[in-house]
């Protein structure tokens, strides 16, 4: 299970932070054993009190039917190195929020520019949460060339280092890609593009057009 939230704990630890991602990164492996087990009709009711002792049983009986007769779960290892890359970074400690930490930037006013004047390589972004305007994060992202080496956000997740919270991932999008577009395609046009993106729609010369014309 992932971990919560200790009262009077206001946010993860990075070790909390990393282990809970990588429960959620497996999910659908657990989910989909599950169902698996749940395909045969009396392991997918409530069952009775009296089977209590057995149940460890039924189902280790059902998941050696299951491993012997059915396919695997899983064909394709091409994902193994991301799998590994992932255990590798779960060891690591937050560089980023360390230095935050050391150097007291959470609590120290700033001037928000394009970067931060304590170091050249660091950038600081504030963001308002999507959930209540008055709850407002600050996060760091450290880089190096075109290269981006670390990154710390206060929300409840932001300190892990097994991928990143939806803040600093939205700051990356928009300094990366977004704001160098010309045009914003409108929400509906990315209907079709949830599931994968490389499915989102281009601009073509024709939408330009229209979106350009004004009738008098």
């Amino acid at each position: 299970m992932p971990c919560f939230i200790k009262k009077g704990q206001k946010q993860h630890t990075t070790e909390e932070a990393n282990s809970s991602r990588l429960i959620t990164k497996v999910r659908w492996v657990v989910e989909s054993a599950n169902g698996r087990i749940k395909q045969w009709r009396f392991l997918d009711k409530v069952v009775s009190n009296h089977f209590v002792p057995y149940i460890g049983d039924f189902v280790r009986i059902v998941s050696a039917f299951i491993n012997c007769f059915r396919a695997p779960l899983i064909n394709d290892f091409c994902n193994e190195e991301l799998g590994q890359t992932m255990l590798d970074r779960a060891q690591l400690g937050n560089q980023v929020q360390k230095y935050v930490e050391d150097n007291n930037l959470i609590r120290k006013k700033a001037i928000y520019s394009e970067t931060c004047r304590d170091r050249p390589n660091l950038l600081r972004v504030k963001l308002t949460s999507r959930h209540s305007s008055s709850r407002v994060y600050s996060l760091w992202i450290e880089f190096s060339g075109d290269e981006v080496t670390g990154w710390y956000c206060t929300c409840k997740v932001g300190a892990r280092v097994v991928g990143c919270c939806a803040h600093i991932a939205s700051t990356m999008w928009y300094l990366g890609y977004s704001r160098w577009e010309l045009e914003t395609p409108s929400t509906c046009k990315y209907a079709d593009s949830i599931l994968n993106a490389k499915d989102v729609p281009l601009e073509t010369d024709s939408d330009s057009d229209s979106d350009g014309f004004i009738e008098e």
